[in-house]
């Protein structure tokens, strides 16, 4: 197994410390930041830079680590799905924030949580469903409290645990957190991530034991 960091782990790291440079004087890379009037303005980059902007140090630390760390095991494990795999869930986290709350219209969204949730969900789902294993507990455990986490979130409307917060991570718009799990696990069947779930991988199994 490939312990070492891949080049686009680094990439991303680049990025995001790039979109982040503004937090040193106090403020945000607000041009970044998806908001729909800008975007139908023209102003279309705002779709892919958003997710790599934070509005303070501790919504930085907070996203991004667990962003990184995240991509880091999909990379290592599933290097192949690792690259689709971010614009499935960052397209889930904004379409979910978009049909399910009418914030990001006046707040605009950024950050990475959404997509985080979503490489959760893809880091997790491989050691659920091996068809000649036993469910990974640690992995079933992590992948149940996700779920209902961001099911609950988007009935109640408002982040887990968000009283426990240590700093600022901006207008919470849980509906993103849904959108990045359910992306996931779209992608998951659709990409062969999860090949017992996958209708494609069915029908080739069953083309092969005809032959």
């Amino acid at each position: 197994m490939n312990k070492r960091i891949h080049a686009s782990t680094w990439l991303l790291t680049a990025v995001i410390v790039v979109a982040s440079l503004p937090l040193l004087w106090n403020g945000y890379a607000e041009a970044l930041v998806f908001r729909p009037e800008a975007v139908v303005r023209g102003e279309w980059w705002r779709v892919v830079t958003h997710p790599f902007v934070h509005v303070s140090g501790y919504h930085l630390l907070l996203d991004a680590s667990a962003f990184l760390f995240l991509y880091h095991l999909l990379r290592r494990d599933y290097p192949a799905h690792a690259g689709w795999a971010l614009p499935a869930c960052g397209i889930g986290s904004l379409s979910g924030a978009l049909l399910a709350s009418e914030t990001v219209a006046t707040a605009g969204l950024c950050g990475l949580s959404g997509i985080a949730h979503g490489l959760t969900a893809l880091v997790c789902l491989p050691g659920l469903t091996k068809p000649t294993e036993r469910p990974d507990p640690v992995m079933a455990t992590v992948f149940a409290i996700l779920v209902l986490k961001a099911a609950w979130e988007s009935l109640a409307g408002t982040v887990a645990l968000s009283s426990w917060h240590l700093g600022s991570v901006g207008t919470a718009i849980p509906a993103c957190h849904a959108g990045g799990v359910l992306a996931a696990l779209l992608f998951a069947v659709g990409s062969g991530l999860v090949p017992c779930l996958s209708p494609w991988r069915k029908r080739s199994d069953t083309a092969e034991e005809a032959q």
